[in-house]
């Protein structure tokens, strides 16, 4: 963990560098991380963050603050570029509406984005639910449509006291990632909030009982999600100036959810190959193969063809010349 904080330019360049490894016959041009959580957890500060360490000052695409209700009302789907005019990267996030425990988006809609049924910039209404029905719903959404990885993004400073209601939607959407085998993450932010030693040096978070007994809790009340899964990070709020440390920290939990993703493309494609609804690519040399038998039968076809007509004109010449 530490190497990464001493050489944080092979880190940059490694995600800079990644991109799916596609299977034959199952190409993703880039991987989709979506991001999920309560009002105010951090999904659009996420977002902000790692664009601001990618284009190398603070930036504020996606728009945040504090309020009782989502800031964010759309589905958001944003490529990351080092400058405007950069192509972008080899992967997206996927921000959304804020939960809420008791109202708010149900379980189908937030399948519905997991299953890449919602369109970029899709209006989220507050009066009604998203269906098969809704303007621009995607009935047949391609695999690349599709999040390759989910991340829970969960406030370290409200964590403790947050509503059993919220923890069983989280506890249902993750038995249903499950069953799609959909990797599963939790962003944990706000952890200068949480714990004063770590607001006067973000490294304390390695040493933090405060942020130790909070991967706990997460770990105990997400089914038994690994540690190695919750990944504690602090968004640029207040910042003007980026600091190599609070950088490193979101890279690294970002590069988790890449190669999480890239695991779980590799387990699609055994698993389609497996049922066989996996067709392989065909190479170079097997398409001037087939090519070129296609043409020897056309040949052969048309050979016969000539031979029939040919055949034909003789017998019509006997009949001729015995009359």
């Amino acid at each position: 963990m530490y190497d990464q904080f001493r050489s944080p330019g092979k880190l940059f360049q490694e995600i800079c560098e990644t991109k799916p490894v596609t299977m034959d016959g199952l190409d993703i041009p880039e991987f989709r991380i979506l991001l999920l959580g309560q009002v105010g957890a951090g999904k659009s500060s996420f977002y902000n963050t790692i664009s601001s360490i990618f284009r190398g000052y603070v930036t504020s695409l996606a728009i945040t603050g504090q309020s009782g209700h989502s800031i964010t009302s759309i589905f958001r789907v944003y490529d990351v570029q080092s400058s405007p005019t950069a192509p972008p990267l080899k992967w997206k996030i996927c921000d959304t509406v804020g939960l809420l425990p008791n109202c708010g988006l149900s379980l189908n809609e937030l399948l519905y984005m997991v299953d890449g049924n919602i369109p970029n910039r899709f209006q989220f209404s507050p009066y009604g639910r998203v269906t098969p029905d809704s303007p621009g719903f995607i009935e047949c959404p391609s695999y690349s449509q599709r999040a390759h990885c989910v991340a829970l993004v969960i406030d370290a400073s409200t964590v403790n006291s947050m509503a059993e209601e919220m923890w069983e939607k989280y506890r249902a959407l993750q038995d249903a990632l499950n069953a799609r085998r959909i990797p599963l993450v939790v962003l944990l932010t706000k952890i200068d909030v949480a714990c004063p030693q770590t607001r006067t040096n973000i490294m304390h978070v390695f040493h933090s009982d405060i942020l130790q007994n909070r991967v706990r809790l997460i770990s105990h009340k997400l089914q038994g999600l690994p540690a190695n899964k919750i990944f504690p990070i602090k968004n640029y709020e207040w910042e003007t100036e980026l600091t190599m440390n609070v950088n490193n920290l979101s890279l690294l939990a970002l590069r988790q959810m890449l190669r999480f993703a890239q695991d779980h493309v590799e387990d699609r494609a055994d698993h389609l190959r497996m049922t066989g609804g996996l067709r392989r690519r065909l190479g170079m040399r097997e398409i001037l193969c087939l090519l070129f038998l296609l043409a020897m039968v056309m040949v052969f076809f048309l050979h016969c063809s000539g031979k029939i007509q040919f055949a034909g004109k003789v017998e019509r010449g006997e009949e001729e010349l015995y009359e």
